[in-house]
């Protein structure tokens, strides 16, 4: 079993509800690695995307989040959730529907910062979305008590179970 010290140090989650303090952004933002300096922060958030959006708040970095982050898009708490991985740089990355309920603009920031995160990395999606499906290396594919393991394009020629659901999310007949 995996020690936990090594899990913390090893392994981020960008997960679906991302959880944020009623602090301020920069504070959020640092619980990655309170360690960093702001530069290494802000550093994070423009990689994340997230940077340009909040030099246009009032009180920028110091803007007070609210519970639960409420007063942020939920875009801008993914964001927020990714910067944190980036100051963190774990090894290890769980994506847990990290797409889900963001509007095409966020979807698009928050996959081109993904990409950058993920790189060099070990990653793992938990997705009900086929965006992007054909760029992973590996594919875990569970349907009932069955798993299918490989890329996007053996399982689409080997399986016929997931070609049906590939071909169901994507409205292919």
């Amino acid at each position: 079993m995996m020690e936990k010290k090594w899990q913390l140090k090893n392994i981020s989650v960008v997960p679906q509800d991302t959880i944020l303090f009623n602090n301020t952004i920069s504070y959020n933002i640092k619980y990655g690695n309170f360690q960093c300096t702001d530069k290494e922060m802000i550093e994070a958030s423009i990689k994340a995307e997230l940077h340009d959006k909040i030099l246009t708040m009032e009180n920028k970095y110091d803007t007070i989040v609210g519970e639960r982050g409420t007063k942020l898009s939920i875009g801008e708490k993914q964001r927020i959730c990714i910067a944190r991985s980036f100051l963190k740089n774990s090894k290890i990355l769980i994506l847990d529907e990290h797409a889900s309920n963001l509007d095409n603009e966020n979807k698009k920031l928050i996959e081109k910062a993904l990409h950058k995160l993920c790189y060099g990395k070990t990653t793992f999606f938990i997705t009900h979305l086929m965006d992007n499906l054909q760029n992973m290396d590996k594919i875990i594919y569970f349907s009932g008590q069955n798993i299918y393991v490989g890329k996007h394009s053996e399982l689409m020629n080997q399986n016929e179970a997931y070609k049906e659901f590939y071909n169901s999310k994507n409205n292919v007949i």
